[in-house]
């Protein structure tokens, strides 16, 4: 396996672990049988759209821009990635989870030879 799909792995292990937490926190009690999360409490799962509604409305909420990052970047679409992770760089500079993907998805666009806009920032 290559660290792209180690990364894509890692990505989605994380998005299984903590969907169940946030998603309790927007929905509590609010379960759609066909979006559950299988736990002691099921509950709906937040989708992309609802998830950029919630951080229209608190744009500093670190753990919802957490997991935009990581779909965006499990989705395989890295510049709302990296404009995701440099958001939440900027709200805590000293995160290492930031960091480092920051990091890989530099990585990626120097092996992809994409072109990326330094220091590019959310656009919120």
């Amino acid at each position: 396996m290559n660290r792209e799909t180690l990364i894509v792995l890692a990505v989605a292990g994380a998005l299984a672990a903590g969907g169940a937490l946030l998603a309790a926190a927007f929905a509590p009690g609010d379960a759609a049988p066909d979006r559950t999360v299988a736990g002691p409490q099921s509950a709906r799962v937040p989708t992309l759209d609802e998830l950029m509604a919630h951080v229209d409305e608190e744009p500093e909420d670190v753990e919802a821009w957490r997991v935009i990052a990581r779909l965006h970047m499990a989705a395989g679409r890295y510049l709302p990635a990296v404009e995701a992770w440099t958001w939440i760089k900027e709200l805590r500079p000293r995160d290492a989870e930031a960091a480092s993907a920051l990091a890989d998805l530099e990585r990626v666009a120097r092996e992809r030879r994409v072109h990326t806009i330094p220091n590019p920032g959310p656009t919120r």
